[in-house]
């Protein structure tokens, strides 16, 4: 529908790790790292809605540098009928943006107006503590985690110079259990608070109010080996959310949408049926729902209810191996009342390689079957050039084809 929509994105990242063993009970890790991130997109999600004469096409760009340290010290404990892990760090990490935009542009190359134009800086700091105890059968495992963000604005489309400033401050504990039958089976139950962070110009807008809104999660799950060949891991969960952030396309921000809760399920299979022949299999269900919003129009868009992804391994003689992989996700709601649905689908890959000595031989086969899918998908109010009156209707990018990668490496 628009040719000039696309652009380009680069990320150059500089680590640097070190790390010293005190004893053989004491240790200390340290991690530095600095990122340099640059982001330029064009996006027309509405093409002539709101200017029928040029369009609606929009420009993101994020400019910036981030850069932190880790630190982390870690102690063994050992007692006469248990033993104790505790684990304590700190850290920082800092997002110097120093170009963030979102512009109305003409085909790419003329701009028509600068709808947001900032710099600013994204400041998280933290610490933690963790103890892992294993007292006979049990394993108990308490934890806490305190994060300081800072979000400091200058919005260069004022004529004012002063900047904004926010902060918030959340603590986040959690508690998990495990049992252990027996060599074969194990159960958990982990439970523990989070938080979401916003995009730092939906926090000044809205005068630094739900910085960190509170989150919630359990899940319980039994580990299980039937055999020396198999294992099987089912789990139930659920996760509850004070405020849900929706990327809102044509505006390109994040903006909260109310309080949600999900409930699932899921199932893990791994089966080695020959020392040649490897299966494996995942299945996750969940129901998703905005929790103030009346029945019927309670639905979160494009939170699909069932995904699962799976293959076959073959290891054949004379280096050679397959892997023939699926992934699968249902129809999913595309807006609030249900009334329209995201296309699911089922698609496979399979990936074939070669060892010969120090070579190694790879084929990437993507979408072996050439299936029609849709990969990202949206419901949203447009209208075309010639269109006296916009529509509402799904719009969707379609997924990968059929494509072959190929691969050669060579170890020294």
């Amino acid at each position: 529908m628009d040719s000039t929509e696309g652009g380009n994105t680069s990320r150059m990242n500089l680590a640097m790790q070190y790390r010293a063993l005190i004893s053989d009970q004491e240790s200390w890790e340290s991690n530095v790292y600095l990122s340099r991130y640059k982001f330029q997109l064009f996006s027309d999600f509405t093409f002539f809605l709101k200017d029928p004469i040029h369009g609606d096409e929009i420009e993101q760009v994020d400019d910036r540098y981030l850069y932190g340290i880790e630190n982390k010290y870690n102690r063994q404990f050992q007692f006469d009928h248990s033993q104790l892990s505790w684990t304590s760090g700190f850290g920082l990490r800092v997002d110097d943006i120093k170009d963030l935009q979102l512009n109305h542009v003409y085909q790419r190359d003329e701009l028509l107006d600068r709808l947001s134009h900032i710099s600013g800086v994204e400041m998280n700091l933290h610490a933690y503590s963790n103890l892992d105890w294993r007292i006979g059968k049990w394993t108990i495992n308490p934890a806490i985690r305190l994060d300081h963000l800072i979000f400091n604005l200058h919005d260069k489309l004022k004529s004012d110079p002063a900047g904004q400033e926010a902060s918030a401050t959340r603590i986040s504990p959690k508690l998990n259990f495990g049992y252990t039958f027996n060599h074969r089976a194990q159960l958990y139950l982990k439970t523990g608070m989070g938080f979401h962070s916003n995009d730092i110009r939906v926090v000044m807008e809205q005068h630094g109010k739900d910085i960190m809104p509170i989150s919630y999660g359990a899940d319980l799950g039994l580990i299980w080996k039937p055999t020396d060949n198999l294992f099987i891991q089912p789990a139930l969960w659920g996760l509850y959310l004070q405020q849900e952030f929706v990327y809102v396309g044509d505006e390109a921000v994040v903006e909260p949408s109310g309080k949600t809760k999900r409930l699932g399920a899921d199932l893990s299979l791994r089966y080695q049926a020959t020392p040649w022949l490897y299966f494996d299999g995942d299945i996750n269900y969940a129901y998703a729902r905005a929790i103030d919003e009346p029945k019927g129009e309670n639905y979160i868009p494009l939170v699909p209810s069932l995904t699962s992804t799976g293959g076959v391994s073959v290891k054949l003689p004379l280096g050679i191996s397959a892997n023939l992989r699926y992934r699968y996700m249902n129809t999913k709601p595309a807006i609030e009342d249900n009334s329209v649905r995201a296309k699911g689908y089922f698609v496979n890959d399979l990936l074939l390689n070669y060892g010969l000595g120090k070579w190694n031989f790879l084929v990437q086969i993507q979408n072996v079957f050439d299936t029609k899918w849709n990969e990202a998908q949206f419901e949203t109010e447009t209208r075309l050039r010639n269109e006296q009156q916009p529509v509402s209707e799904l719009h969707f990018t379609p997924g990968t084809p059929f494509m072959v990668k190929g691969g050669l490496s060579y170890k020294f």
